[in-house]
Protein backbone atom coordinates (compact mmCIF):
# COMPACT_ATOMS: atom_id res chain seq x y z
CA UNK A 1 0.00 0.00 0.00
CA UNK A 2 2.50 2.73 1.07
CA UNK A 3 4.76 1.78 -2.29
CA UNK A 4 1.91 2.90 -4.10
CA UNK A 5 1.64 6.18 -1.92
CA UNK A 6 -1.46 4.96 -0.21
CA UNK A 7 -1.54 5.45 3.76
CA UNK A 8 -3.26 2.41 5.58
CA UNK A 9 -5.76 3.54 7.64
CA UNK A 10 -6.94 1.82 11.43
CA UNK A 11 -8.74 -1.37 10.02
CA UNK A 12 -6.11 -2.31 7.78
CA UNK A 13 -3.28 -1.36 10.37
CA UNK A 14 -5.49 -3.90 12.97
CA UNK A 15 -5.76 -6.87 10.06
CA UNK A 16 -2.42 -7.07 9.61
CA UNK A 17 -2.00 -7.12 13.40
CA UNK A 18 -4.43 -9.83 14.39
CA UNK A 19 -2.80 -11.58 11.46
CA UNK A 20 0.39 -11.22 13.50
CA UNK A 21 -0.93 -12.53 16.92
CA UNK A 22 -1.94 -15.59 14.94
CA UNK A 23 1.03 -15.94 13.69
CA UNK A 24 2.87 -15.29 16.86
CA UNK A 25 5.32 -12.32 15.12
CA UNK A 26 5.84 -10.06 17.91
CA UNK A 27 8.39 -8.38 16.42
CA UNK A 28 6.78 -7.76 13.18
CA UNK A 29 3.69 -6.73 15.26
CA UNK A 30 6.12 -3.83 17.29
CA UNK A 31 7.16 -2.59 13.73
CA UNK A 32 3.60 -2.22 12.82
CA UNK A 33 2.41 -0.27 15.57
CA UNK A 34 5.54 1.87 15.54
CA UNK A 35 4.25 2.33 11.36
CA UNK A 36 0.99 3.43 12.95
CA UNK A 37 2.06 5.82 14.95
CA UNK A 38 4.36 7.05 12.41
CA UNK A 39 1.60 7.49 9.70
CA UNK A 40 -0.51 9.17 12.31
CA UNK A 41 -3.03 6.37 12.95
CA UNK A 42 -4.06 6.26 16.56
CA UNK A 43 -3.67 2.82 18.12
CA UNK A 44 -6.67 1.45 20.07
CA UNK A 45 -7.68 -1.37 22.76
CA UNK A 46 -7.69 -4.03 19.85
CA UNK A 47 -4.27 -2.72 17.90
CA UNK A 48 -2.41 -3.08 21.56
CA UNK A 49 -3.90 -6.53 22.36
CA UNK A 50 -2.93 -7.77 19.32
CA UNK A 51 0.59 -6.98 19.37
CA UNK A 52 0.78 -8.37 23.22
CA UNK A 53 -0.81 -11.73 22.26
CA UNK A 54 1.54 -12.04 19.74
CA UNK A 55 4.15 -12.02 22.08
CA UNK A 56 2.65 -15.09 24.08
CA UNK A 57 4.50 -17.80 22.24
CA UNK A 58 8.02 -16.75 22.43
CA UNK A 59 7.74 -15.40 25.93
CA UNK A 60 8.05 -11.54 25.08
CA UNK A 61 7.48 -11.04 28.71
CA UNK A 62 9.88 -7.54 28.82
CA UNK A 63 8.34 -6.02 25.75
CA UNK A 64 4.69 -7.27 26.85
CA UNK A 65 5.45 -4.95 30.12
CA UNK A 66 6.48 -2.07 27.87
CA UNK A 67 3.52 -2.13 26.23
CA UNK A 68 1.17 -2.33 29.23
CA UNK A 69 3.20 0.70 29.99
CA UNK A 70 3.16 1.84 26.64
CA UNK A 71 -0.73 1.88 26.57
CA UNK A 72 -1.36 3.76 29.70
CA UNK A 73 1.15 6.45 28.46
CA UNK A 74 -1.30 6.93 25.04
CA UNK A 75 -4.18 6.99 27.15
CA UNK A 76 -5.54 3.10 26.32
CA UNK A 77 -6.69 1.91 29.74
CA UNK A 78 -5.40 -1.95 29.12
CA UNK A 79 -8.27 -4.43 29.46
CA UNK A 80 -8.10 -7.97 31.46
CA UNK A 81 -6.89 -9.27 28.16
CA UNK A 82 -4.16 -7.28 27.88
CA UNK A 83 -2.91 -8.32 31.46
CA UNK A 84 -4.01 -11.76 30.70
CA UNK A 85 -1.66 -12.13 27.35
CA UNK A 86 1.28 -10.27 29.26
CA UNK A 87 0.80 -12.85 32.49
CA UNK A 88 1.08 -15.79 29.64
CA UNK A 89 4.26 -14.03 28.00
CA UNK A 90 5.85 -13.98 31.86
CA UNK A 91 4.65 -17.65 32.15
CA UNK A 92 6.05 -18.92 29.11
CA UNK A 93 9.27 -17.00 29.98
CA UNK A 94 9.10 -18.61 33.42
CA UNK A 95 9.09 -15.39 34.86
CA UNK A 96 6.46 -16.26 38.05
CA UNK A 97 7.26 -12.90 40.36
CA UNK A 98 6.41 -10.90 36.94
CA UNK A 99 2.94 -12.60 36.59
CA UNK A 100 2.29 -11.99 40.15
CA UNK A 101 2.74 -8.35 40.05
CA UNK A 102 0.90 -8.03 36.81
CA UNK A 103 -1.70 -9.80 38.58
CA UNK A 104 -1.44 -7.09 41.54
CA UNK A 105 -1.38 -4.60 38.86
CA UNK A 106 -4.76 -5.76 37.49
CA UNK A 107 -6.02 -5.56 40.92
CA UNK A 108 -4.90 -2.22 41.88
CA UNK A 109 -6.11 -0.68 38.56
CA UNK A 110 -9.40 -1.85 38.60
CA UNK A 111 -9.18 -4.76 35.71
CA UNK A 112 -10.80 -7.71 36.79
CA UNK A 113 -8.66 -10.57 36.84
CA UNK A 114 -10.52 -14.06 35.32
CA UNK A 115 -9.64 -17.73 35.63
CA UNK A 116 -7.27 -17.07 32.91
CA UNK A 117 -4.88 -15.03 34.94
CA UNK A 118 -5.29 -16.83 37.75
CA UNK A 119 -4.60 -20.26 36.08
CA UNK A 120 -1.30 -18.44 34.00
CA UNK A 121 -0.08 -17.57 37.40
CA UNK A 122 -0.38 -20.65 38.93
CA UNK A 123 1.42 -22.59 35.91
CA UNK A 124 3.91 -19.75 35.88
CA UNK A 125 5.06 -20.93 39.53
CA UNK A 126 4.13 -24.51 38.99
CA UNK A 127 7.14 -24.22 36.63
CA UNK A 128 8.98 -22.99 38.59
CA UNK A 129 8.29 -25.25 41.66
CA UNK A 130 7.49 -22.02 43.73
CA UNK A 131 3.88 -23.87 44.60
CA UNK A 132 3.29 -21.92 47.67
CA UNK A 133 3.44 -18.65 46.16
CA UNK A 134 0.47 -19.19 44.00
CA UNK A 135 -1.62 -19.48 47.07
CA UNK A 136 -1.09 -15.90 48.24
CA UNK A 137 -3.39 -14.71 45.82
Amino acid sequence: MQARGLKPELMAYNSALSACSRGHLWEKSFELLRSMEEDGVTPILYSYNCVLKSCIKDGAWQESLYLLLDMYNHGVTPDSDSFVSSIRSCETAGRWEQSLDILNTMKTKGAHPNIYAYNSCIRACAKAERYTDSFIY
